[in-house]
Parts: C-alpha cells; sequence; structure tokens
C-alpha cells in the first residue's frame, strides 16, 4: 500500500479570496492523501478553504495557539481506517510563542500498523535563543520517537 502526503509553508496566511483559491487549487491539482499547511493564522480562510469543494474528500484537524491556527492538516477519509490526532505542546519548548505540533497516526486501509506523521514549525529565528529552542525541539521529537518505536508491535496483538 501508501499514501502520498503535501506540506506547504503558506507564510502567515491570511483571508485573501484569491489566495484561499490558490491553496484549493493547488491541493486538488496535487491530490494528496494526508496534507499540512503550516502557518495557516486565519481562522476566516481555513473555514472558506474547508468548506471548498477541492477539500470535499477530507477530513481535518488543526494546531491551535494564542496566535491562532498554525498548522491546518487534512487526510482523505476514505483512504484510512482510523486516524488519531493529538496537538503536541510539550514541542513549543515552554514558550507560548512557539508553535506546537501536529501528530497523526493513520491506519490505511487494509493494513495492520499505524503511520506517524508529525508536522512541526520550529522556531526559525537565527539568534542563539532560536538555535536553543530548535535544539530543543529536536531533542523532544526524537524522545517521541522513542516512545511510539517502543509500543507494541500491532502485528503481534492478540
Amino acid at each position: 500500500m501508501g499514501f502520498s502526503f503535501a506540506v506547504w509553508n503558506v507564510e502567515r496566511f491570511n483571508y485573501l479570496p484569491q489566495r484561499v483559491r490558490i491553496v484549493g487549487q493547488l491541493i486538488k491539482n496535487h491530490d494528496p492523501d494526508v496534507f499540512g499547511i503550516l502557518e495557516f493564522l486565519a481562522k476566516d480562510a481555513a473555514r472558506k478553504l474547508i468548506r471548498s469543494d477541492s477539500f470535499k474528500p477530507y477530513d481535518f484537524a488543526f494546531t491551535d495557539s494564542n496566535q491562532g491556527i498554525e498548522i491546518l492538516i487534512g487526510w482523505k477519509r476514505s483512504k484510512f481506517d482510523q486516524t488519531l490526532y493529538t496537538q503536541r505542546r510539550e514541542l513549543q519548548v515552554g514558550n507560548v510563542r512557539l508553535r506546537p505540533g501536529g501528530l497523526i497516526s493513520l491506519l490505511e486501509k487494509n493494513t495492520a500498523v499505524f503511520t506517524n506523521l508529525l508536522f512541526l514549525h520550529t522556531d526559525s529565528g537565527t539568534d542563539a535563543q532560536a538555535y536553543k529552542n530548535r535544539q530543543a525541539m529536536f531533542r523532544k521529537i526524537w524522545s517521541m520517537k522513542r516512545a511510539l518505536e517502543s509500543l507494541p508491535d500491532q502485528n503481534r496483538q492478540s
């Protein structure tokens, strides 16, 4: 089996009808099974986009912080038997200005193992604190990866 995914940083997305149409058309043209749109700050744009024809086959989740919607995640409901979404605030490393991550666990139809995808927009600053934040975020990602890998193999569960 397998599935396609796309990630796009739309950089401070705001509600401009033309921009909403462009994003919708791009997703429709590429037809990914899973997608993430980063820096999606405008809730009105999210509502408009989700209601458009381009997004009818998708279900959605998003990360939410004091800055608004940060990451919009969509997945085709017909492609997966089960999905689990969790917002990962620990990836903000104690700094509410940083974005939380979105972890989606997907059980593709006719398979027995979940695939985990983490959508995260790390601190992009160039000063010492930004480097420290990124380093802390990546330490947490590796810790999360080890925790997921330590779960029982789903194929051997009774």
